[in-house]
């Protein structure tokens, strides 16, 4: 998988699954959890180029594990963003019911046919203290606006298409015998629309609960040379429930507030998981901004729920309320009056993210590339081995990546991070 992804350098988060599923069931018919979390972390980790690899005078590349939302490189855990819900059984198996809920998305055709709860489309790389925020729901993820507004529109386009053949469908027959209508069904492929928003990944805010003890969020910046701590927003200072806290650590107001993530994970995955979490409750504005989201990605999911014999009353109200919560944003409500004449590309192209948003995932520069490049056809052996015992792996993971490097990586296994449990969003 790392020599997957360092030559092929992979953006789009299904792709990256597919590609890590192929390997994995190439190694175990069953594979373990930590087989998954050894390969969900590559793409949101940071790519470092060395001056002076192992031996004095060489260079190299390595890949630095990392959080993906603060970037810190200690003390990180693989969470689910989707809950795999583990159950024990009577028999004394283990099972994921998470898996359920995969497979019912993926009948629903938002995400891809072989999706699995392990993948990296349903994982974040997150430093400890972040993940038991977000599973204590002192944290939330809030997915961006404009893609989600971007999903309702194309499924209201589907099936604006799919209503007429439907109506036509139910109509009475009168006169002469009518010839028998084909009814498209009622979820769309993946293909039509959702393989291409779902390819460029998530962009969410970051939001807090006033129980969170630390008003304030820190990351370390693209070059890792430096911390910024930014204001967590939605959390309120002056709440009164908040001055009971011990030990809280307040920040002005005159802060910048912690900026939207762009992350190479499921977009989709995130909405269903964090549906229930999006409306805040603090400043007005968000409130309002939050709750008008949370309605809209309802109105999403009831779109998923679809099957093929809802009616076509049923959908034509479903149909009509999504084109009110569209046009309540002006940036949208033209596309939406016409869209027999609109495409789900062009659609997908008026996505615009917030000119703030830092990216999870940097890709390898130039310069990295050729040095990648390089050292993977240069196969002259020059390492110690690498066949230290386990417990000397360093707690990151990081290994130069010269070819004989990469071989053996991929033959071996290592202890694998403790995997978090989920994103606190069991559902």
């Amino acid at each position: 998988m790392t020599r997957e992804m360092v030559t092929k350098c992979f953006t789009d988060p299904w792709a990256y699954s597919a590609a890590q599923a192929d390997i994995i069931y190439d190694c175990c018919e069953h594979p373990s959890e930590e087989l998954w979390i050894q390969t969900s972390w590559q793409m949101t980790a940071r790519w470092d180029l060395l001056l002076e690899g192992l031996l004095e005078g060489e260079e190299g590349v390595k890949l630095v594990r990392k959080c993906a939302i603060t970037s810190a490189t200690k003390s990180l855990q693989s969470a689910h963003v989707l809950a795999p819900r583990r159950e024990k059984l009577a028999s004394g198996q283990w099972v994921l019911q998470g898996q359920a809920e995969i497979k019912f998305l993926s009948s629903a055709k938002v995400i891809p046919k072989n999706a699995h709860v392990h993948s990296q489309a349903n994982r974040l790389e997150l430093a400890t203290s972040v993940q038991s925020d977000l599973d204590a729901r002192l944290l939330h993820l809030v997915p961006d606006r404009q893609p989600c507004v971007a999903r309702l529109l194309c499924e209201v386009k589907y099936q604006e298409e799919r209503l007429a053949i439907l109506e036509m469908a139910e109509a009475p027959v009168t006169g002469q015998k009518r010839q028998r209508v084909e009814v498209p069904p009622a979820r769309p492929p993946f293909d039509a629309f959702y393989k291409t928003l779902e390819a460029s990944g998530a962009c969410y805010r970051v939001t807090g609960d006033f129980r969170r003890t630390d008003g304030a969020l820190r990351r370390v910046d693209d070059a890792g040379l430096d911390t910024l701590t930014y204001r967590v927003e939605g959390i309120d200072e002056n709440d009164a429930r908040r001055q009971g806290i011990a030990f809280r650590r307040d920040v002005p107001a005159s802060r910048p507030t912690f900026p939207p993530v762009i992350t190479p994970l499921s977009t989709n995955l995130l909405i269903w998981a964090m549906v229930d979490r999006v409306e805040q409750g603090y400043p007005d504005d968000l409130c309002e901004e939050t709750s008008e989201l949370q309605n809209l990605l309802r109105c999403l999911i009831q779109f998923w729920r679809l099957t093929d014999d809802v009616d076509s009353s049923t959908l034509r109200k479903l149909v009509e309320r999504a084109h009110k919560l569209v046009e309540q944003d002006a940036t949208w409500a033209a596309a939406s009056k016409d869209l027999a004449s609109v495409s789900f590309d062009s659609i997908a192209a008026l996505i615009k993210l917030p000119d703030s948003a830092v990216r999870s995932q940097v890709l390898p520069t130039e310069t990295q590339r050729a040095q990648i490049r390089a050292t993977m056809e240069d196969d002259h052996d020059d390492l110690p081995g690498l066949d230290f015992p386990r417990d000397d792996l360093p707690s990151d993971s990081v290994v130069p990546l010269t070819a004989s490097a990469l071989e053996l990586l991929q033959a071996s296994s290592w202890t694998a991070p403790t995997p978090a449990e989920n994103l606190g969003c069991v559902r």
